[in-house]
């Protein structure tokens, strides 16, 4: 592992470290302005809310699976299996029902969202969204911050892109799904990376990032880009999509996660 890798691989742990343990606050910042986040407690980790469970879906860390919660009125808590990446959204949490909250059996835990603030949102913040709706954001620049849809946990089969939009269209061209790639060593989907949004990741909605790196290719007439390591921008003017191993079945959605991919896993779109 080089220097570039060692250093980005500790500034995401240090990201979820920030997020996750018992600091007294942080500090978050959205349109220059500064809010300050209660962190999450975590008293109840080795708990598990038995009986109340109304959805179950994959996710590659406990603070999707809490911003998943957060984005529907009727999530109160969830459970989620750091081994499984399994994401339980329950209706009741361990206030109102506390005879359901048992000692968990396996790498399962507890968390509540009675103390997270909406902030952690960003568009979604403070939604009206019906209890059996979701509230998704819409993109910045938009008059509308969010809509509310109809909550679907698909299970992605065909090379990630079954659960996706087919195609996302853009002011002046339109963009579509290929498919999440192997990307080791010097096998490389796209072979020039054209930028690293790394720094600017919005990590509650990274359609951002996409569309981003899906101008930034555009502007520079490339006809393919990708996303690895969450934020880093890779082009080509080709793609030979049986030369690389494509990413199948449940691990899209913890390697390629909402469109984005891991670390040595990228992300490929067309532009159409």
């Amino acid at each position: 592992m080089d220097f570039k890798q060692f250093n980005s691989k500790v500034n995401i742990i240090l990201f979820w470290v920030l997020i996750l343990r018992s600091i007294s606050a942080v500090e978050f910042t959205e349109n220059c302005e500064i809010v300050y986040l209660p962190l999450l407690h975590l008293s109840l980790r080795d708990k598990t809310l038995e009986t109340f469970v109304y959805e179950t879906n994959i996710q590659p860390d406990k603070i999707f699976c809490l911003i998943r919660c957060l984005k529907q009125r009727k999530c109160k808590s969830v459970n989620y299996n750091t081994d499984t990446s399994a994401c339980q959204l329950n209706s009741e949490d361990h206030n109102t029902q506390s005879a359901s909250l048992t000692a968990s059996t396996d790498s399962t835990q507890y968390y509540g969202i009675a103390d997270i603030d909406e902030n952690l949102l960003g568009r979604c913040a403070g939604h009206t969204c019906a209890d059996d709706l979701v509230c998704e954001p819409h993109p910045y620049g938009l008059s509308t911050p969010y809509q509310c849809v109809v909550s679907v946990v698909c299970v992605p089969t065909d090379g990630c892109t079954n659960c996706m939009q087919s195609k996302f269209t853009m002011t002046t061209f339109d963009y579509q799904p290929v498919g999440c790639f192997s990307a080791v060593g010097n096998q490389n989907p796209l072979p020039t990376l054209l930028l690293s949004l790394r720094s600017t990741i919005d990590w509650y909605n990274l359609q951002l990032t996409i569309d981003e790196c899906a101008n930034l290719a555009h502007n520079t007439r490339y006809k393919y880009f990708g996303i690895e390591f969450w934020g880093e921008c890779w082009v080509s003017t080709l793609f030979n999509q049986s030369r690389f191993s494509l990413i199948l079945g449940q691990n899209c959605e913890t390697k390629c996660p909402l469109g984005v991919a891991d670390e040595h896993i990228m992300f490929v779109y067309e532009i159409v």
